[in-house]
Order: structure tokens, then sequence, then C-alpha cells
């Protein structure tokens, strides 16, 4: 069994100069739980469960240690008949072919797997509401994952931001954060490899570039809830991550074919020249997306009653040729009263407020707007029932855009941090859950859109976390 173990490792920030970090020294105390093993260290909780298929699940956190997975996740069960082992200096954890060993004093963690090395941490650490979690890396290494990224396929000696965040400037490595956000990466080193997958919506810190034999990940707020798959090849690690976060959705025949976006197609005859012309030229489309020009003053679930009065002919008569019409929905809404999904909306208590209940309003495409609090289940079958008013015009597919979410005219460039959401009864601040937000929009469209209209949805998004493969 190795034994290395540096749990005061030293961090230093991108100026070079250290960063004061309390770390996990001591494991105090061991606890049974049903289906977890509670350990208190010198600094917090640490709670380890185990699944099958290979997957070891570890959780921690600065304050209050929250167990509860994203409402986006598979919901499986952990294993309840694992052994506890305990020696003076040790703690072992046995699971079908999986140990977890600990060492209470200094702290170290290693995970085997058939007695071989799976993975190893050499430190976990906090800073007031952050997380750090520090393993081994060497600048060699195969990074593989977090999402949708600029750069080189191998994320070593790179750092990358996970925090959904719409970007003006050009798409170029210096790039840091983007659209969507998948806390999920494998790492490949000489002697073993692994997968892992942090279920943190807050804005997360993926650093294989500044220190050069060290691998730093940072959560900003909240639980730091890591899946640690154990596949034997990179393909099997994918699968475990599918376990976790779901399988991709089917999508409709015609979602394969040829679509046909850009900005912006101002009126229905305009939409109408373009498809002549595809045909004209007999080039195949199946689909032609309508960016926000189509809306009434860019309010969602509008058509604007001038240049796009006869939609619902557009749509049946592209359809009756096999194209569908697809119309970009952003989930900023309009301020204006008498606007039935704005009137609607207050009174139901849809939208996103501070924690003195006032209702938050940024600047969007519509000019002042508020925001629908996707994360509550009740208000994203509210949203989703709001499609009816594009289903009854024929039309199955939805672009979600915007929904990181953008705002033009706050310093965060998104709902303002402070902003509440009710997670069914839990209250979480937007710092807490902003990388959820895109996708809470997509699980609420594609629902929507298989209620109403019996039929595959289809859904394109611009914003995700883990899971966004099911709905988007």
């Amino acid at each position: 069994m190795k034994d290395s173990s540096a749990v005061r490792p030293e961090l230093y920030d991108l100026d070079q100069k250290p960063i004061s970090i309390e770390f996990i020294e001591t494991i105090e105390a061991i606890e049974r739980r049903d289906d977890h093993v509670l350990l208190k260290t010198n600094r917090s909780e640490l709670a380890i469960l185990f699944y099958d298929h290979g997957i070891v699940r570890f959780a921690t956190a600065p304050e209050t240690l929250d167990l509860t997975p994203s409402f986006c996740l598979e919901p499986i069960e952990p294993k309840v008949d694992f052994e506890i082992k305990e020696s003076d200096e040790y703690i072992f954890l046995y699971y079908d072919t999986l140990t977890v060993i600990l060492r209470k004093h200094p702290f170290h963690f290693q995970v085997m797997k058939s007695n071989q090395l799976r993975y190893e941490i050499l430190g976990i650490g906090f800073q007031g509401s952050k997380t750090y979690l520090i393993s081994e890396r060497h600048i060699d290494d195969y990074i593989y994952g977090l999402g949708e990224k600029t750069g080189f396929l191998n994320k070593n000696n790179e750092s990358t931001i996970n925090w959904n965040s719409d970007v003006f400037d050009p798409h170029t490595r210096s790039t840091k954060a983007l659209y969507q956000s998948i806390n999920m990466f494998i790492h490949r080193r000489p002697h073993y490899h692994y997968g892992l997958f942090i279920d943190n919506a807050s804005r997360m810190t993926f650093d294989f570039d500044t220190d050069l034999e060290k691998a730093v990940i940072t959560t900003e707020q909240g639980t730091f809830d890591a899946y640690l798959y154990t596949g034997d090849t990179l393909k099997e690690i994918t699968r475990q991550h599918s376990i976790v976060t779901g399988k991709t959705f089917l999508p409709p025949l015609w979602a394969l074919g040829y679509h046909q976006s850009r900005h912006s197609y101002a009126s229905s005859n305009e939409v109408r020249a373009i498809y002549q012309e595809f045909k004209k030229r007999e080039i195949p489309v199946d689909a032609i997306y309508l960016d926000i020009l189509y809306m009434d003053r860019y309010k969602v679930f509008t058509f604007n009653p001038e240049t796009y009065h006869d939609a619902k002919s557009l749509v049946q008569e592209l359809k009756a040729d096999g194209v569908r019409i697809v119309p970009i929905v952003d989930p900023g809404v309009k301020v204006e009263e008498g606007y039935p999904i704005y009137d609607d909306g207050v009174k139901e208590g849809n939208f996103c407020t501070y924690p003195d209940g006032s209702i938050f309003t940024g600047d969007v495409w519509p000019g002042k707007s508020v925001f629908y609090d996707f994360l509550n289940s009740e208000i994203r079958k509210r949203w989703g029932d709001c499609h009816r008013y594009y289903t009854d015009l024929g039309i199955e597919g939805i672009w979600n855009d915007m929904n990181e979410p953008s705002v033009f005219n706050t310093e965060s460039k998104t709902l303002d941090l402070d902003v509440l959401h009710n997670l069914d009864g839990t209250m979480k601040r937007h710092e807490e859950v902003h990388n959820l937000y895109g996708i809470a929009m997509c699980e609420a469209t594609y629902e929507g859109l298989k209620r109403l209209t019996k039929k595959r949805p289809f859904v394109l998004t611009r914003s995700g976390y883990a899971g966004i493969q099911k709905y988007a």
C-alpha cells in the first residue's frame, strides 16, 4: 500500500502567492449510516457511498454537508452491504472489488479496485465557502472532458472555469468559461486512470496547470459532491457517467436531417423565400429556425402580428412538405401588464426573487424582464404548459437560448448572485446553483412538449449541465 501523503500541500494562485487553506488533517470519528459512512474530521464531515458498476461517491463541505443530488441526476440507490474494518491507524471500506483506504492521521485517501490503485487524494481543504480537492498530476498525463470548451482536447496543463456564461468575445483558447458546464473529466496516468464527476452547480475551477505536480479542483459554494468512476477503459468510464447522469434522448426522425438557422428571418414571407430556394436548388432541409425577430417585441410565446400574422399557415405549409419550424425561446419574460405570461407569472409566483421577496428584474432583448424559477418542479411544469401556444400551431421543436441565464445590465452578467431559487422547499442562492438554470429550463421544455404533442420532442439548447443529454 502506497503511503504518500501531503495533507498540507502548498497551493499558489495565478500570481504565485500562497493560498491559506484549512486542510482535513485528522479523522476523529467514524459512523455507519443506513447507506453511507460518515467521517468526522478536524475540519468537516466527509461522507462515502458505494454504487454498483464500480462507482464511489464522496462528499464534503466547508459548512453543512448536503447529500441531496441535483434534480437532473438519475435516481440510483447507494449500496448498503459494504464492510468497515478499522485499526489504530487506518479505516478500510469494502464493497465488491472496491476498497477505500483512509489514514486517520495525517489524513490520506485512496481507492483501490481489485487491489490496484485507481485514485488518490493528496488533500482536501477549505477557505471560506470554497472547497479544494488536490490530487496528483504530471505534465505528461492526459485529461479529457469538462464539456463545451475551447482549446485542446487534452485539458492537462490548462486551467478551466465552469460557470455558464454568455461570451461575446471570440471563442479562443484563452476563453475559460463558456455556455455549458459539465464537471466530469477522465484522467489517464501512467499506472492508473479514473473518471471524476463533481455534482456542484456553483463556479468551479479545474486547475491542471498552475502547480506542475498537482491537480486542484475548487468549488466556490456548497457541497463538494464527487462521483469516482473506476472503469477499466475510457468506454466503461463513460458508461458509468451515463448511469449517474442519464442516457441521451431519442430524437424524432426529422431532427436527424439538415437544419437551417441564422440571425434572423424578419417575416413569414422571408422564411417561405428561403424554403423555396432550398427546393429550387434541390437541397434537402428538415427544419428552419426562427431567431428572435419572429416575436412581438421580443416577447416569448408570441408572434409579431404584422410580420408573422400567418404563423400557423406557415408552420402547416412547411410541415406538409416535411419541414419543421423551430422557434427560439428565451427565459426572460418582458415586464408588461396585460401580457399573460407576465401577469400569470406574477400571480402564480413563478419568477425569481430576492431574499426580501421582491422580483428580480434584468435587461435582455425585451428590455426590463423577469425570469422563471426553473429550479422548482411545479414552475417547470407551468413553463412547459406555456408551450401549448406553439404546439397548437403545429410546432414540435424548440430552441432554448440565453439560458445561462444571460442578463445584459448586471455586474455578474447573469441573475444577481443573491437571488433565491426554490428547489422544492429548499432555498438556494443563485451563486450556488447557477449552472443548473439552463438544464432546468430544458427539462421544462422537453417534458412540456412531450405532454402536449404525445411525440418525441426536440430541444436545442445553448446552456446546460451534466445530464443535459436527456433533454436537449
